[in-house]
């Protein structure tokens, strides 16, 4: 897992919510994050019919924040993997976990591989 370095920050109110961008490698699982909203980055080779998915049954407190699709960035030449975006927006302060899945859709069975985000999310209040 490598934690880019392009954090932005912006204030909205009284709140502050800083992005952070992260670049996983299908087989990791178990990053941790403090997060205010976040994206998460996963690596997808979608020629192959493979997709990452939010799995919310597998996730845990999921009443503490919120998921979308954020997009897809084609790999640089046909058929190059390419990196989904998740757009995780929290709802609530605590700690929870994302769980995804890498799969066929259509086929039923198990993912054939899956990442877990662990979250801590607060709220800081802005002093100016």
């Amino acid at each position: 897992m490598q934690l880019l370095s392009n954090r932005k920050s912006a204030c909205l109110g009284l709140t502050t919510f800083t992005t952070i961008a992260l670049l996983a490698a299908p087989a990791l699982a178990g990053d941790r994050l403090n997060l205010r909203v976040g994206d998460v980055v996963l690596t997808e080779n979608a020629s192959t019919g493979y997709v990452w998915k939010f799995n919310p049954e597998a996730s845990h407190h999921t009443e503490l924040f919120g998921v979308a699709e954020g997009g897809y960035i084609p790999g640089d030449k046909p058929g190059a993997p390419g990196k989904h975006i998740f757009k995780i927006m929290p709802t609530g302060s605590g700690t929870a976990m994302a769980v995804f899945d890498y799969l066929r859709p259509w086929e039923p069975g198990a993912p054939v591989n899956r990442y877990a985000v662990h979250i801590k999310i607060t709220a800081e209040r802005s002093g100016k």
